[in-house]
């Protein structure tokens, strides 16, 4: 029989695929949600309360909280309350290892009060203050998402494709140097990498899935939210699901987990991504055979079992 959790997280909409995860493996999940963001130029009630009341009701036996470092946040005492008196908790982080980061004074506040029995890290970046202490991993993804992905390359839809949102520009106001993944996609767009949201559609999560299963190669951008380090997004993860050949940015800490050549190549310049495309475009099976070995990978090493099976280690607790 699973166990009791209580799922506490920000509206934001990635979110919700890590506590499915979570139910995936048979684990009673309740959800609560706060909003966290301004709305019509205010924040809501403070979710303190309805966090509290919820656990109290609950009596789970295991916390996770995937929050924020900004806006309308629990405080620390509430969060401290949770792992002292009612249960373990975990918190997910995926930024933990940008820098500047504002993460990082508010992950030493959280180990100074004692908030939480377990930090995550699921940007695959080892450089984070709590890297030894706390655990490292990648982004927990379901697996039934991406259940078309055993459909062979050579009747996929798409040779080149990106499933993320085109994203926009940066420009430094020091250097003149311009960050940000768009330039990039729309560079690729030009010898042919397909996007998901041409036609500005709300795609939901499913939707995201199935288009990276009809997708024999797909690019990702490892560039941090600062642009000044690069970690393991879940991109990654979802591409090995999908059985994708997965064109990775060199230097990423993708190499931490994966073989670079055998798992997923590498690119450096736009130039780069090209000439892989050039060579892969006419060769199904061979994008189909590193699609294959970076899912073996995957499931091997980072499917929802592995990842939730590390943080109930940690937590004392005894798995299913």
């Amino acid at each position: 029989m699973g166990k009791n959790i209580l799922f506490v997280s920000t509206e934001t909409n990635e979110i919700p695929k890590y506590g499915e995860s979570l139910a995936g493996l048979g684990h009673q999940v309740e959800v609560v949600r706060f909003i966290h963001r301004k709305i019509d130029g205010k924040f809501s009630t403070q979710p303190d309360a309805e966090i509290l009341e919820k656990a109290t009701a609950l009596k789970p036996e295991l916390i996770v909280y995937v929050g924020t470092c900004g806006g309308n946040m629990p405080t620390t005492a509430l969060l401290q309350k949770l792992n002292q008196e009612i249960a373990p908790s975990v918190l997910i982080c995926s930024d933990a290892a940008d820098e500047p980061s504002p993460w990082w004074p508010l992950l030493h506040e959280y180990d100074r009060e004692g908030c939480f029995t377990v930090m995550v890290a699921i940007d695959g970046n080892r450089n984070w203050p709590f890297a030894g202490k706390g655990i490292t991993a990648l982004t927990p993804v379901p697996p039934a998402y991406f259940a078309k992905g055993a459909k062979p390359h050579r009747d996929r839809a798409r040779v080149f494709g990106y499933a993320g949102n085109i994203g926009g520009i940066r420009p430094d106001k020091v250097t003149g140097i311009i960050w940000g993944r768009g330039p990039l996609v729309r560079e690729m767009m030009g010898f042919g990498l397909e996007t998901r949201d041409r036609d500005l559609r709300e795609d939901s999560y499913p939707e995201v899935a199935d288009f990276m299963c009809e997708s024999r190669i797909t690019p990702n951008f490892a560039e941090t939210g600062s642009f000044q380090r690069m970690h393991v997004k879940g991109r990654v993860v979802e591409a090995g699901l999908a059985r994708c050949t997965l064109l990775e940015t060199r230097g990423s800490p993708a190499r931490d987990w994966f073989t670079p050549g055998v798992d997923y190549l590498e690119y450096e310049t736009v130039e780069d991504a090209r000439r892989h495309g050039e060579l892969l475009k006419d060769q199904p099976d061979e994008t189909e055979r590193y699609g294959q070995r970076l899912h073996d990978r995957v499931m091997a090493e980072h499917a929802p079992d592995k990842f939730w099976g590390r943080i109930f280690d940690k937590a004392g607790l005894r798995q299913v």
